[in-house]
Formats: C-alpha cells, structure tokens, sequence
C-alpha cells in the first residue's frame, strides 16, 4: 500500500513530465530539461489510476 504523500508526488511529477511534452498541464516543473517519454509511458498508467484527468490526457 503506498502513502497518500507518494501518491501525490508522484502524480505531480507525472503531470510535470507530461506537461514539458505538451500536454495541458498546470504543473511544469520540468520545462528546461529532457524528458525520456519511454519510463513515462510505462509508469504512466499505473500513476494514473489515482487520477481521474491524468487518465483521460494520456
């Protein structure tokens, strides 16, 4: 079971990640590097359970 504290984390970072490749995000932490989309492709659905929106943009 993962803490809520993890869960929200990582949702952030997901959106972060997929907002530096264009998706409409209001999170964009992550503008000035280089995201590697393949682990966020991967990980991606797994994050997104716990998100409804994150879900429907990727």
């Amino acid at each position: 079971m993962h803490s809520p504290t993890i869960t929200h984390l990582a949702t952030v970072l997901t959106w972060s990640l997929w907002g530096a490749l264009g998706v409409p995000s209001v999170v964009r932490n992550h503008t000035h590097l280089v995201v590697d989309p393949e682990p966020l492709f991967l990980a991606s659905p797994l994050i997104a359970q716990h998100d409804t929106r994150l879900r429907e943009e990727v």
